[in-house]
């Protein structure tokens, strides 16, 4: 493995967020705890993400039976790819960049960037931890993912 790096990250993280669906604000407020939350089945645990509704059931719940839950933030790569070229010159300074989709231990996949290794390094399989990105001088925190040994 190559040694281990901080990522880069542009001005793209200061912007303003678009206006969120009220289903989906209790997935940010658990982030600016630091609590990675997922919604869940009341009737038998199974997780989802984004809001939905259980589909284990032959009568399928209604969403007052969905909450939102801490989970563990964990998962392993189910695929990736490396980014080398952007539009966006707001993404210039993140180059390159790996973009992700996580199989939480939970079960769903998450979409979400892998941080702080080199791209070289990132492998299907390999097993993977939610980071908190405090924004500075704002109210919110990103989800990216790292790798773990």
């Amino acid at each position: 493995m190559s040694e281990q790096k901080v990522s880069r990250l542009g001005p793209w993280v200061e912007r303003p967020f678009p206006p969120l669906l009220p289903e989906i604000v209790p997935f940010w407020e658990g982030l600016r705890r630091h609590e990675f939350r997922l919604v869940k089945c009341r009737r038998c645990g199974a997780c989802y993400y984004p809001y939905t509704v259980c589909v284990r059931h032959a009568d399928i719940p209604d969403f007052d039976e969905m909450e939102w839950a801490p989970t563990s933030g964990r998962g392993t790569v189910f695929a990736h790819l490396t980014v080398h070229k952007v539009v966006d010159p707001a993404f210039q300074p993140d180059l390159p960049y790996v973009l992700a989709l996580i199989e939480l231990d939970e079960g769903p996949l998450f979409a979400t960037r892998i941080v702080d290794c080199d791209p070289q390094d990132v492998r299907i399989g390999r097993r993977a931890a939610v980071k908190y990105h405090d924004v500075p001088g704002q109210d919110r925190t990103l989800p990216f993912f790292v790798l773990q040994d």
